[in-house]
């Protein structure tokens, strides 16, 4: 596919524009470059010091860049009117940051962050990929996002946010999405931005990597669920054998002063004894039940399980009800049956 030449004569015309306005926007906007790297820089400081946001990074848009972006968006909208008068009002990506976190559930406690630290040009607009499910539309929707679904697969929430390290005022947009997510966008963007935006092949190929991503982030999901779980179940085994350890000292006391039968004595240390001596299953045994089981979850269970909004709840739930029926768990083991899934398929797609 040939490369899209943006400043040819023709498609200038086409824009409504010349080359004299083109070219004094440019002037302006990079005499103000370094005020908006001053904003992006500053909001991107503050955003690393909310607790769920793994990394960030900002840029600013390159003034070549921003000369194709007005011209292609006369193009497609000739009653758009962008000048140099209002391209700043007109584009508030010109200064962006990306704030990254690892899980889903971060989501929530970035965008409160976020709302409480800036005032907002705008409603946050959440972009979601076709087939999400409801719950995700509903997270977003109780947000006051506006939900969008996107046309290339985008997961992400966008906000346009106002600051003045200056005196000047100016626009930040701010992109929040999961790791998983950045990857897949940067290899998208890398590959089919601007010039290759309609090649089928490219389309179906990043298509597949986008589906990797959302089933890596559900993977995620799953793990983190799963760790929380373990160790809350850690602290509550902690807790009872406490608990059961001070019973056991009562009763041997009870017994050591009771007036009965040196016989009767011996029985009631060995109930003692006996209950001593039962034990709960320790965190890594319940561990190894769920790596020896989990190829033994039925794909039912499965595809329920990995919720792209609360995770893994299905197939824990699952886990839990097979872990109650196992004459022998923890340690069942289990042949892994063949999965019913084609390989290009996440769990929630199949």
């Amino acid at each position: 596919m040939a490369t899209i030449d943006y400043f040819n004569p023709e498609n200038i015309e086409k824009a409504g524009t010349n080359l004299d306005e083109l070219t004094a926007i440019q002037k302006d906007f990079e005499k103000k470059t370094a005020s908006y790297e001053q904003a992006a820089e500053s909001v991107t400081g503050i955003l690393l010091k909310a607790h769920s946001v793994h990394s960030g990074r900002y840029r600013v848009k390159d003034s070549t860049h921003l000369l194709k972006k007005i011209i292609r968006k006369r193009i497609e909208n000739s009653q758009r009117i962008i000048t140099i008068d209002n391209y700043e009002q007109e584009l508030t990506d010109l200064a962006g940051v990306r704030a990254l976190h690892l899980f889903k559930s971060d989501w929530k406690h970035i965008h409160k962050f976020i709302t409480d630290s800036w005032a907002l040009h705008e409603k946050p607009t959440a972009y979601y990929r076709e087939g999400d499910s409801e719950q995700v539309l509903d997270m977003f929707t109780k947000q006051n996002c506006e939900v969008k679904p996107h046309p290339e697969g985008y997961r992400s929430v966008h906000y346009i946010v106002e600051t003045s390290p200056t005196r000047a005022k100016r626009f930040v947009e701010i992109q929040v999405r999961t790791i998983f997510e950045e990857g897949w966008s940067e290899v998208d963007h890398q590959l089919r931005y601007p010039n290759f935006s309609n090649d089928p092949l490219i389309h179906n190929l990043l298509s597949q990597l986008n589906r990797l991503a959302g089933s890596a982030d559900e993977m995620s999901s799953f793990v983190q669920q799963l760790n929380s779980h373990m160790v809350q179940s850690q602290f509550e085994l902690e807790k009872l054998t406490h608990e059961k350890n001070e019973q056991i000292k009562k009763l041997e006391a009870i017994i050591a002063k009771a007036t009965i039968s040196a016989e009767d004595k011996s029985t009631l240390q060995d109930v003692a004894t006996s209950i001593n001596e039962g034990r709960f299953f320790t965190a890594a045994e319940i561990m190894r039940f769920l790596n020896e089981n989990i190829w033994g979850v039925n794909n039912t269970a499965f595809n329920s399980g990995f919720d792209i909004a609360t995770g893994t709840g299905g197939f824990f739930t699952h886990f839990l009800d097979r872990h109650k029926s196992s004459p022998n768990a923890p340690h069942t083991q289990k042949e892994a049956p063949d999965s019913d899934l084609a390989p290009d398929e996440s769990p929630e797609q199949a």
